[in-house]
């Protein structure tokens, strides 16, 4: 009796070690759209491991019935049963496994490929068509992927590069960008608020005159669709007054634009007013692009967005403005942006 109670626990134990090593096969769960490869691999795993739990369980069982027949050959021949019947089960599912391991360990983990209907890796320029933002491209498809404003191109390999630009739009908001022959977002420019596949051409107002390979700098601001208004002034301040020359007729100092489509001439939106562009009113969501030059010629630019002051004071010290004894009203032309600020 007591060489029987023995054989009983030592197989029962043989059994518990057994057990994690089937166990260590299933997954930790299925996974949230699992292809058809998974699937198979999950249930294979799921199998091994509830067939050792069987298993154990038999010989628990067994061993419970082997202990307790107190001599009774019925009760013995049964309980040997169950423990052959397990015994065999386990040798199939570890025999199985053993087999397809050795033949190839590969067949063991069933990847599928072809039931899987999983796509290759994406290349960074697939993945993009994905994401909003702006992409630079070069001729030979290396791409630069933006959200902000670029002072340097050298700094990513990109200086006079740029072969053509692709904009994604937000669902919120659209993007837009102004492109400068120079670092530092200045030299001559143009803008664009949708793709362009060649910037050596124009498309409608936009990379109008085109940047060609010139692109050095990117200015980028998110934009919505609206028609934004300035005022300008030849005061500072945003003022209707004048401390130097005293009051002066407000048709003449001051000049309401509405924003168009494309450049215009400042000029031709005001042709009143007289003097230099001093200052200029506007909202914090509108923003102010300034070109030295006539709206079809090449000209300096800048790029201005108010303060919460709503005035922007620094238009004739900055880089745009052309000094010229000999001519007035400068810059020459503009283009307004309404833009999302949130």
């Amino acid at each position: 009796m007591e060489k029987r109670k023995l054989t009983s626990l030592a197989i029962l134990a043989g059994m518990l070690v057994l057990f994690p090593v089937f166990a260590a096969e299933t997954t930790s769960g299925l996974p949230t759209g699992a292809t058809a490869a998974q699937l198979i691999v999950y249930f294979f795993d799921l199998g091994m491991g509830l067939g050792g739990l069987f298993a154990v369980i038999m010989f628990i069982l067994a061993g419970m019935e082997f202990m307790s027949a107190r001599g009774d050959p019925n009760k013995i021949d049964e309980a040997k049963k169950r423990i052959r019947n397990a015994l065999l089960g386990v040798v199939i599912l570890l025999g199985s496994f053993i087999l397809l391991n050795t033949i190839n360990p590969e067949l063991a983990s069933i990847k599928i490929n072809n039931l899987s209907q999983e796509t290759p890796a994406e290349t960074p320029e697939q993945q993009a068509v994905d994401i909003s933002g702006v992409y630079l491209y070069k001729s030979d498809g290396q791409v630069l992927f933006i959200r902000d404003t670029v002072p340097s191109l050298a700094n990513f390999s990109f200086q006079s590069q740029t072969a053509s630009i692709k904009i994604v739009n937000h669902k919120d908001y659209n993007y837009g960008a102004i492109l400068f022959s120079d670092g530092d977002l200045r030299g001559s420019c143009s803008y664009v608020l949708s793709s362009i596949s060649d910037l050596n051409s124009a498309s409608g107002n936009e990379n109008n005159p085109p940047i060609g390979g010139n692109l050095s700098s990117v200015q980028i601001f998110k934009t919505l669709s609206g028609t934004p208004t300035i005022m300008i002034f030849n005061t500072v301040n945003c003022d209707k007054r004048s401390e130097e020359y005293g009051k002066v007729e407000e048709s003449t100092s001051v000049c309401t634009i509405t924003g168009r489509s494309g450049f215009e001439d400042i000029k031709t939106a005001c042709p009143n007013f007289k003097g230099s562009i001093v200052s200029i009113r506007a909202t914090t969501d509108t923003g102010v692009l300034l070109k030295s030059a006539n709206k079809d010629a090449t000209g300096k630019c800048q790029f201005f967005v108010a303060g919460n002051s709503q005035c922007i004071n620094t238009v004739k010290e900055s880089y745009v403005y052309t000094r010229d004894s000999n001519s007035t009203n400068l810059p020459g032309s503009f283009m307004l942006f309404p833009l999302y600020t949130k």
